[in-house]
């Protein structure tokens, strides 16, 4: 495997090794928050959720350009694997944001859900 190939290889298990305790430790926080009723802690980590949603899907789209792009380019002959290691990079974070999301929807639907329900112990005295 050449040098750019496994800085990729080695850029991707880093994003892993971050994303995946980022994401338990927020559905800690989820839990904790939910047991306690605390309502704005959620919007929060609902902003926050959103946030790493766009940056994810956002890298993928990058990373799939950029596969694209070495791909037809004399740098392939150098590095012939960096396009496909760049696509799995792409699909490693098309897969984070689709987890972000689905987390994103959980809470979303919570929060709706909680609000709902204050509507309707407000409508009758």
């Amino acid at each position: 495997m050449d040098f750019l190939s496994a800085m990729m290889l080695v850029i991707t298990v880093i994003l892993l090794s971050l994303s995946f305790p980022r994401i338990y430790g927020d559905w800690l926080s989820f839990q904790n928050h939910l047991e306690m009723g605390e309502r704005e802690p959620l919007r929060e980590l609902l902003a926050d959720k959103k946030l790493w949603m766009h940056r994810h899907f956002c890298f993928a789209v990058l990373a799939l350009v950029m596969a694209k792009v070495v791909e037809g380019t004399p740098l392939a002959e150098g590095a012939p694997r960096l396009s496909q290691v760049t696509a799995v990079y792409a699909v490693i974070s098309l897969m984070l944001a689709f987890v972000e999301s689905l987390f994103a929807q959980k809470i979303t639907a919570l929060l709706a859900g909680a609000q709902e329900s204050r509507r309707n112990d407000s409508d009758y005295p």
